[in-house]
């Protein structure tokens, strides 16, 4: 231990040395690098300008001489290799060397033309510099710099640092040996105890401290030891304290586990019962595995009665694809059905074929959910699965029953549009011959023959009437336009325009208020709110201002219409009249019923049999509230938009065109 420490520390120092010599000898170097550069620049700048006046002259002469000027220089100058004379277009005139002493043997190779100043390349060093006449450029001087003589510079300067640098390292080196020994050794003590302790859980052993610099940390290293003394025997109290209730909790880990024993045994016995449970439903339930095979991980016993294939078969056998029993025209929706509940976290219904072990064919309804980890990850799905083959046969029975009753109400729709015209046209008959009889004949029929007359044609108009309600009452649905947006304020208003003059017999006062557009038959709401104000202006008490009130009311959620959402209205028509016995609302409202004589109240009892009719086919309701001598309330509910087609089957009108919206009052 001590060995490594001690290597590492010397490393460490030799290290941290080396790296700030290093980093010194750089710098150092770097420095005499540029100083050398700086004198090479200042030595060439100087031999320029001494042959630039010389090369002037010799050029303006024809070159006369010129060799022998520039070799002198070359001659002095045994560090210059060099020089090189370029024209004012960058061509070479002239280059001189050492190498070629020989005036006629001059070198015709020099560097390319470059700016001026001076170059450095890894094979040659040199300056470039102008030569001027007055302020035009006649040419370049190029002189070039002998490597050697560079290298004769930087050499020893370089070889004196190395060795500066090497003993600098070495004297380092020993200083580190001399003077790590007096710091370690307390580092070594400390470790020797502290191993020491490790090894015997003896916390009583103590670091001498010896003076030097280290001290506190003995001291603080004493002072854990003596704070792990105290805290060992706490933790031998504890301990034993711990080992009582391992003790303790291990008797009553006994008990819970023969607890847990009869918890087995009651979830057995609960198994047992749901599966029974399970057994004894119909059709099928199932738990499927998250794959494209809707694999079965668990299947009831039902399967077999649904399917023909046993359990066994179904999760491990060879039905155990279960999308393989499903016709592939159903498969793909029921697919999408799963998909979109389980994105949504949904329930999912299914009504598909399948097709059994022996080949037969069997609808079935299926309903399921898939099954999320609490890191809401698809598990399974779980779900239910029951024939309904039955029900689909009958439902198809029941498609071709309404199919014929639709097509015999057709034909008592064109009956009573027939029997209509029949039976009114031997009324206007009577009527009309009749009339004639009182014209011609009253003076010779007397006054029993002329109330005879009278009474035919009273009883022949009150016929003429019931047939005109009675068609009415047929063409709620026969003769039933699209729906489309109604305002029920405009309605109103026009409604109390053709029933002006009633109003102002009765001497009533009509508010309406709130009425909102929805979506209806525009025709079958005026015929709505006709009878129900006409019918509330007609029962009206004597010797007492008459007062009608029409408004509506938005329906809460919870209020709403079944399949029409929370989008529906409440509209109220309620009067101050007579009122009627609460008992007698459900009866009001059938056809040809009155509560009071025809010599009292005029109609036919059939305007508010209409007014059901017309709520009923708008997806609505219609109700009455009444108390004698009160005053009596009509509450219409219909939706403010319609999920039904908007287009309906237009019967063609009969043969004598009678008014659409005809008002009739109960």
């Amino acid at each position: 231990m001590r060995l490594r420490l001690d290597k590492k520390i010397s490393r460490l120092s030799a290290f941290a040395t080396g790296s700030a010599l290093l980093l010194s000898f750089s710098a150092l170097l770097f420095y005499d690098i540029h100083e050398l550069v700086i004198e090479t620049d200042i030595e060439l700048s100087t031999k320029a300008e001494e042959l630039a006046p010389h090369l002037k002259t010799k050029m303006l002469s024809g070159n006369a001489g010129l060799g022998f000027v520039v070799m002198n220089v070359i001659a002095e100058s045994p560090n210059i290799k060099r020089i090189g004379i370029y024209d004012a277009g960058g061509e070479i005139l002239s280059v001189f060397s050492q190498d070629h002493r020989d005036l006629l043997a001059q070198e015709t190779t020099a560097p390319a033309l470059k700016p001026d100043g001076l170059h450095f390349a890894f094979n040659q060093i040199g300056l470039f510099r102008p030569l001027e006449v007055g302020d035009v450029r006649t040419g370049t001087i190029y002189i070039e710099l002998n490597r050697q003589h560079l290298w004769s510079q930087l050499w020893p300067r370089f070889l004196y640092m190395s060795l500066v640098f090497a003993a600098a390292l070495f004297i380092a080196h020993l200083i580190v040996l001399k003077t790590r020994s007096p710091i370690l050794a307390p580092i070594h003590r400390l470790t020797t105890v502290a191993v020491q302790v490790a090894r015997e859980r003896n916390y009583s052993l103590r670091v001498q401290p010896t003076g030097g610099g280290l001290d506190k940390l003995v001291t603080c290293f004493n002072d854990i030891l003596s704070h792990s003394a105290r805290k060992a025997a706490a933790l031998d109290k504890v301990n034993h304290h711990i080992e009582e209730q391992v003790r303790r909790r291990t008797k009553e880990l006994e008990k819970e586990v023969l607890a847990g024993r009869r918890a087995q045994i009651a979830f057995e016995e609960s198994q047992r019962k749901l599966s029974t449970l399970m057994s004894n439903l119909p059709g099928m339930a199932y738990r499927s595995h998250v794959n494209n095979f809707w694999e079965m991980e668990f299947v009831s016993d039902g399967v077999y009665a649904l399917t023909g294939f046993k359990p066994s078969e179904i999760v491990r056998g060879e039905a155990n694809s279960f999308k393989r029993l499903i016709f592939p025209d159903d498969l793909v929706v029921a697919i999408k059905n799963v998909r979109r509940s389980i994105r949504s976290r949904q329930h999912f219904q299914n009504t598909y074929r399948l097709k059994t072990k022996s080949g037969a064919t069997k609808w079935v309804w299926e309903k399921g959910q898939g099954v999320f980890s609490f890191d809401k990850k698809l598990v399974a799905i779980e779900g239910f699965i029951i024939d309904i083959t039955e029900r689909k046969k009958a439902e198809k029975q029941l498609a071709s029953y309404a199919q014929k009753l639709q097509a015999s109400n057709r034909e008592l729709e064109d009956f009573a549009h027939v029997a209509s015209h029949d039976l009114q046209e031997p009324l206007r008959k009577v009527l009309t011959f009749g009339g004639r009889l009182k014209v011609k004949f009253g003076d010779k029929l007397g006054s029993n023959g002329l109330d005879y007359i009278d009474r035919m044609q009273n009883a022949s108009e009150r016929m003429q009437v019931l047939i005109e309600d009675l068609l009415t009452y047929a063409r709620v649905t026969s003769k039933a336009q699209p729906f489309g947006q109604v305002d029920l304020a405009r309605v109103a208003k026009e409604v109390l325009s053709d029933l002006e003059i009633r109003i102002e017999e009765v001497g009533a006062q009509v508010e309406v208020s709130n009425m909102p557009t929805i979506e209806a038959d525009a025709l079958q709401m005026r015929q709505l709110l006709q009878n129900l104000i006409g019918n509330a202006l007609k029962f009206h008490r004597k010797g007492q201002r008459h007062i009608v009130k029409v408004h509506t009311e938005t329906l809460a959620e919870h209020e709403s219409l079944p399949g029409k959402g929370s989008g529906a209205c409440r509209l109220i028509v309620a009067d101050n009249g007579i009122g009627f016995d609460d008992n007698q609302a459900d009866r009001i409202f059938g056809v040809f019923q009155r509560l009071h004589g025809r010599s009292d109240y005029e109609g036919t009892g059939v305007g508010l049999a209409v007014c059901k009719k017309i709520a009923e086919r708008h997806g609505g309701n219609i109700i009455a509230k009444g108390e004698p001598d009160k005053g009596a309330k009509f509450i219409v509910t219909l939706p403010v938009l319609q999920s039904v087609p908007k287009v309906t089957r237009v019967v063609p009108p009969a043969t004598t065109p009678k008014a659409e919206a005809k008002a009739e009052y109960a």
